[in-house]
């Protein structure tokens, strides 16, 4: 019997930080848009519209990496499904028998955001 390589399809990643350059693969990913809302009442207290503003696209992603990667930091600047300068939130690893080694990224793109 011979031996089998595992081979991993997927869509790759790519970041890069201090002039080194990084992959993994994306194995999950999310996408939410949402807003900050306030009412606008009439004189007489009654409800007539709404006014949406702070809208953002929060992100998340799992990707695959390999030993001695390096994470984007907190406060980084990402592209994120051809969405620029999403702030990096959050960034965690995950190690686990039988499993690869992956990091966990959380981002956030306010629209204003200039």
């Amino acid at each position: 019997m011979s031996a089998t390589t595992p081979t991993i399809n997927g869509q790759t990643a790519l970041w890069g930080m201090d002039g080194s350059v990084y992959t993994g693969i994306i194995v999950s990913f999310s996408r939410d848009d949402d807003s900050d809302e306030g009412e606008i009442l009439d004189n007489n207290g009654y409800r007539i519209g709404d006014i949406t503003f702070n809208e953002k696209s929060k992100f998340s992603l799992e990707i695959l990496i390999q030993t001695g990667t390096v994470l984007p930091v907190i406060g980084s600047e990402v592209t994120i499904d051809a969405v620029t300068k999403c702030i990096v939130k959050s960034v965690g690893k995950t190690y686990g028998q039988k499993d690869w080694r992956k990091f966990k990224l959380n981002a956030t793109n306010f629209v204003n955001l200039t």
